[in-house]
């Protein structure tokens, strides 16, 4: 399966250090934060809290907030329609992005990074995961067991803590590449039901599935017609492609499913050998654009990566794409291949 080379234990150890380095700055923000997330910020005169109807694309979030970190002062806006659980989850991943940007350190190698963008959502997930269950929650859970669905399920039941906050805190502990996902059933535009993964926590290294993107898989629908189910399945990315096949987990519960996927050594036990995926499925990830698609053609003679069909890119760009330039139309430093002439693509298209 393809991978990010940012491991889920680097991206907790980013969001424990992004937290400490605030701490030394603000004694005492930790607890307050943990305590009261909503009244320790809402207070605060550096970034501005807002309700409103958050639309979908306002930020590059796969959650039910924004940050618009363009304003003065910087705004966190939060969906009026959340529920309690998913409105704290947003608030402490949003707050995040906020630190992030007031971190220099972090904030420039973020910049440096070619995953930067997803690295940024996963630290914010973490951060947010962090101040709402602590060890001790998750370790109950677990039970001395490993990730299962009946673990993930257990821990959003004996918490307060949203769904998605639950799947992030899940996640950090599976050994191997995977997904903590929770999923739900939607009518599609024929109104037929279909399963839709309405959250989806990656772990090790595994590519980001975004929120809201349709799943196929027998599995996944049998687990709302039986309440549970175990094997093996191929989860959808946005553009059509596939995981390769996942030993899975599912439990349904209240119209919800808790899935857990892991390419190897399941945490529930059973044999740890995968059919291959068909042929037809392999999955190829853009280092430039973040898009997955399905490689076809024949591959670059000079890297023997695929071109990417969303940005006409191969892995020979990365090595010779130039450094950061400043545009001339928006006055703002960003990455060599943003730019389509003299400026970047947003100032021209």
């Amino acid at each position: 399966m393809p991978k990010s080379k940012h491991s889920s234990a680097h991206v907790q150890q980013l969001a424990v250090e992004l937290l400490q380095c605030r701490e030394n700055l603000e004694p005492g923000l930790t607890d307050a934060l943990r305590s009261d997330l909503y009244g320790t910020i809402v207070v605060r005169s550096d970034v501005r809290l807002q309700h409103d109807n958050v639309q979908a694309g306002a930020s590059s979030c796969s959650i039910a907030a924004a940050y618009l970190r363009d304003t003065k002062p910087p705004r966190i806006m939060l969906n009026e329609t959340a529920s309690p659980g998913r409105e704290l989850f947003s608030l402490g991943h949003e707050f995040a992005h906020f630190l992030i940007d007031h971190d220099e350190v972090l904030a420039d190698a973020l910049w440096a990074d070619d995953e930067r963008e997803d690295l940024e959502e996963d630290i914010c997930n973490a951060f947010a995961a962090l101040l709402l269950l602590g060890e001790d929650a998750v370790e109950r859970a677990l039970d001395g067991g490993g990730v299962t669905a009946s673990a993930v399920r257990r821990l959003f039941i004996t918490s307060e803590a949203s769904r998605e906050a639950v799947a992030v805190a899940m996640a950090q502990r599976l050994r191997t590449p995977g997904y903590v996902m929770i999923a739900s059933v939607e009518p599609d535009e024929d109104m037929n039901n279909r399963a839709v993964a309405r959250f989806t926590a990656r772990a090790n290294g595994a590519l980001p599935i975004r929120r809201d993107t349709p799943q196929d898989g027998t599995l996944i629908a049998a687990s709302f017609v039986r309440g549970r189910a175990r094997g093996e399945e191929q989860l959808l990315f946005p553009s059509g492609a596939r995981t390769e096949a996942l030993h899975c987990d599912i439990l349904v519960s209240n119209g919800y499913a808790f899935g857990v996927f892991v390419t190897d050594h399941p945490p529930w036990g059973g044999l740890s050998v995968l059919a291959p995926s068909p042929a037809g499925h392999q999955t190829s990830w853009c280092e430039h654009c973040g898009a997955d698609f399905r490689p076809s053609g024949a591959a670059c003679r000079g890297c023997g990566e695929h071109e990417c069909p969303t940005c006409r890119r191969c892995s020979c760009v990365a090595a010779a794409a130039p450094q950061a330039r400043l545009c001339p139309g928006c006055f703002t430093e960003k990455p060599g291949h943003s730019f389509v002439g003299d400026k970047c693509r947003e100032c021209v298209e």
